[in-house]
């Protein structure tokens, strides 16, 4: 196969693509004087974790950094099912 700047390719998607992720409003920074790996830990990334007290947080660090003790539940939710952990 030649492949010139002249070739044309044709890309199909699948016919189920899953929803894209939902941003939402989250605790996303730590109180100022955290430990700076702490710090850095909670801005690197996103993998929400709820509270029961209905406070969300960017990650565990986030919740870690801002004393939130109690434990945490992430969801993953898509049109068939429902995936519910725990995490202290």
């Amino acid at each position: 196969m030649n492949i010139s700047s002249k070739s044309s390719f044709l890309i199909i998607p699948p016919d189920i693509l899953p929803e894209p992720r939902s941003c939402l409003k989250s605790i996303e920074t730590c109180p100022p004087n955290t430990d700076n790996q702490l710090e850095n830990l909670c801005s690197n990334f996103t993998a929400y974790r709820f509270a029961n007290n209905g406070k969300i947080y960017k990650n565990k660090y986030c919740a870690k950094c801002n004393q939130m003790d109690d434990e945490l539940y992430c969801a993953i939710s898509d049109r068939d099912f429902l995936i519910t952990c725990r995490e202290k």
